[in-house]
């Protein structure tokens, strides 16, 4: 059965919205890529800065216990004192 002249104009404006739907999912998954280079960029720039901080206070920390060595030994003691007392 032949398609009535009525129903063609709106198959067609269907046909375009559905191309229009296509070129903005086509965009917004651009879109998407690019924001989640962005993250994963400036989640490796926060990675990097972490990990400077770290090792400035691993190495403040080891100049500490260096320079003081039995006021480290008794913190470290007390501590642990303490993690045993928590711990029960």
């Amino acid at each position: 059965m032949a398609p009535k002249d009525a129903e063609m104009p709106a198959a067609q404006g269907i046909g375009e919205d559905l191309q229009e739907i296509s070129k903005h999912i086509g965009s917004l998954r651009q879109d998407l890529e690019s924001l989640a280079a962005d993250v994963a960029h400036i989640g490796r720039h926060q990675l990097g800065q972490m990990q400077s901080t770290a090792n400035v206070a691993v190495a403040e920390v080891a100049g500490a216990v260096r320079r003081n060595p039995l006021t480290a030994l008794a913190i470290a003691a007390g501590a642990g004192f303490l993690y045993g007392v928590l711990r029960r």
